[in-house]
């Protein structure tokens, strides 16, 4: 995906997006609070990607930047849930439950 790599800390009832310098994505709260919606009464940590898909369902990087939506967050990896680090866990065991 073309877009800006974020880590989604949910935890009661609430999302954070991170960067990878650990800067908070402030700009992407609507997709926060979505993520949080989704995973209501969980708690994980997600690797993956915020993304401004197009109408052919292509990333548009520009569009991203300029902060214009929708905005969509493609999970590729999960991290944590309910209290349980998975990171040593096979990559394909991790996909298992993130589906």
């Amino acid at each position: 995906m073309d877009g800006f790599r974020a880590v989604a800390y949910v935890e009661s009832g609430a999302c954070r997006l991170v960067s990878r310098n650990r800067n908070a994505f402030k700009t992407f709260e609507p997709l926060a609070q979505a993520i949080a919606r989704d995973l209501v009464g969980r708690s994980a940590i997600l690797d993956g990607e915020i993304v401004h898909p197009g109408p052919d369902g292509r990333p548009m990087f520009y569009e991203l930047m300029r902060r214009r939506r929708p905005f969509c967050f493609f999970a590729f990896d999960l991290l944590w849930l309910d209290g349980s680090d998975l990171r040593d866990r096979p990559l394909l065991e991790r996909k298992r439950l993130l589906r």
